[in-house]
């Protein structure tokens, strides 16, 4: 197989597997992470949330709030956050997440069954916050979640760690764009909705929106890491949809590798 990768974080570890593996690789990161750990305004905001606890964190994934606390630890906050955040109800998204605040010593009261940002909101809408605090740790999209909007007589507190952006050069990028476009790949991976978004505004920058979908939906493969990338990928018009049954990298390698008619390797 010639498989497209689309990661910037932990790329090189992906390509090593799947050429491992037999694949040909093509690499064009659609996204770049943006650290936004040692901005003063996080800072700021962590020791708001230090001096008043909120009454829920909503985690959504498990890197933000590793990287969170390590930020918090550079300015000799980690202790000081963990404690506070030691009688606030968390939830999280998902097992990655979950995994990450019980690293911390925090209990976890829910966790979405299938891991869905949707079913994290859902749950939130239907707690009774009136007059809570609410601290929701973003997922790295570039707004706040309009869900988050519905929450009705409760402060929501945006935390945002990093952030997913458009990569500053896209030329990697548009190469794998044109691989796909030409019936070079057959499937392409993903491992953040956000890469998925980025490689359809590329398409329409380059005038070849029409193209892709084509492709999408005829025959290229969209590898997804989780269930949350499986849903923007079938939003977005890919029929052919990869998906492993636990939301891991190897895991989405191992499903491309049985769908694609190769066997599982180590």
């Amino acid at each position: 197989m010639t498989v497209g990768v689309t990661a910037d974080r932990r790329a090189h570890q992906q390509i090593e597997i799947l050429e491992r593996r037999g694949a040909r690789v093509v690499w064009g990161p659609t996204l770049q992470t943006a650290d936004l750990s040692q901005d003063e305004a996080l800072t700021a905001l962590t020791r708001r949330l230090i001096d008043e606890p909120p009454d829920v964190l909503a985690v959504q994934t498990g890197q933000g709030l590793a990287w969170w606390h390590e930020a918090a630890e550079a300015h000799g906050l980690g202790g000081p956050l963990v404690a506070a955040l030691g009688d606030v109800t968390i939830l999280t998204r998902g097992s990655k997440a979950t995994s990450a605040a019980r690293r911390l010593g925090l209990d976890v009261a829910w966790q979405a069954p299938n891991e869905l940002s949707t079913e994290l909101f859902e749950q939130l809408g239907g707690m009774d916050l009136a007059g809570a605090t609410v601290a929701v740790q973003l997922d790295g999209g570039e707004a706040v979640p309009a869900a988050l909007g519905d929450l009705a007589g409760c402060e929501v507190v945006p935390v945002e760690i990093y952030r997913w952006l458009l990569p500053d050069d896209p030329s990697p990028a548009h190469r794998l764009l044109d691989a796909a476009t030409d019936g070079a790949l057959d499937a392409v991976t993903f491992t953040a909705s956000p890469a998925i978004r980025n490689l359809h505004r590329l398409a329409d920058a380059r005038g070849s929106t029409d193209a892709l979908a084509e492709v999408a939906a005829d025959g290229l493969l969209a590898a997804c890491v989780g269930p949350v990338c499986a849903a923007t990928a079938r939003e977005l018009g890919w029929a052919g949809i990869v998906e492993p049954s636990r939301a891991r990298l190897v895991a989405m390698i191992d499903e491309l590798g049985r769908h694609g008619g190769g066997a599982s390797a180590p």
